[in-house]
């Protein structure tokens, strides 16, 4: 919105959709940029260089994270990052194999916003190296029904996007932070238990987090460029600091002091 109102001849149309389809569409359409959280694979960027005879650039515009969520019930939770994996993989089933005494009982269940998500991607290739989700692992269509979902049912852990609960300015955001608990992840011992918080996901305590890419398929100036360009000058940059997640670079503050009112 920021944008059309400093360009008002630039147009943007914008469409939200899960990776797998994401990475499809800006191979085969006329889609200039994507923003995601992975980079192009070599043979992804050498499929699009044959067709255009470029390759897409990419440009850093911050940092976000996926949360894990849990119903209000299971009071402060925690896992480890290797406990997590090992739920993904099935070689944790139930509540009573966590370190974190839960109240729950019973097999845990883990909800994905969608199969085919950028959420579901990270954590397939940064916990369990590629391989397979056990059969407690499964998806629904979006993020909003996870939030849902995890409301309604204390035996299952929820994945999202930390984006959805972070801007504490927003009406909607404020209603699902209510909705559920957050859960802190530990990697190491020393640190302790971290939650998807803006401070910890700019200082890289927080062990999930990722990084926001601007995957350019322009070979001159256009549109996509200058619209990564705003997101990584200054006002873009300030707009992400303010929506609760950590921009690639922090805006400053100028004060001037007076030495006499």
């Amino acid at each position: 919105m920021v944008f059309a109102q400093l360009y008002p001849n630039a147009h943007i149309s914008v469409k939200y959709m899960p990776y797998a389809q994401l990475i499809e569409a800006f191979m085969e359409d006329s889609i200039r940029m994507i923003i995601t959280s992975q980079s192009l694979s070599p043979a992804q960027s050498k499929r699009i260089e044959g067709k255009i005879r470029y390759i897409p650039k990419e440009a850093q515009l911050g940092y976000d994270a996926v949360a894990c969520i849990a119903h209000p019930s299971s009071g402060k939770m925690s896992l480890t990052k290797s406990e997590l994996a090992k739920v993904i993989r099935g070689e944790i089933s139930e509540w009573s194999q966590l370190s974190f005494k839960s109240p729950h009982q019973g097999k845990i269940g883990l909800v994905f916003d969608n199969a085919n998500s950028s959420t579901a991607r990270y954590m397939i290739d940064s916990l369990i190296d590629g391989g397979t989700m056990s059969a407690n692992c499964f998806a629904l269509n979006n993020n909003v029904e996870v939030i849902d979902y995890i409301s309604k049912n204390s035996n299952a852990i929820g994945i999202i996007g930390v984006n959805w609960i972070s801007n504490n300015q927003d009406d909607k955001v404020q209603y699902f932070r209510k909705e559920i608990a957050t859960v802190g992840i530990i990697d190491n011992d020393s640190i302790g238990s971290v939650h998807p918080y803006q401070a910890y996901i700019a200082s890289a305590e927080y062990p999930l987090r990722r990084t926001m890419k601007g995957i350019i398929k322009e070979a001159g100036p256009g549109l996509g460029h200058g619209f990564a360009n705003f997101i990584g000058g200054e006002q873009g940059q300030r707009i992400i600091l303010k929506s609760g997640l950590v921009p690639a670079t922090m805006p400053t503050r100028q004060i001037r002091i007076k030495e006499k009112l």
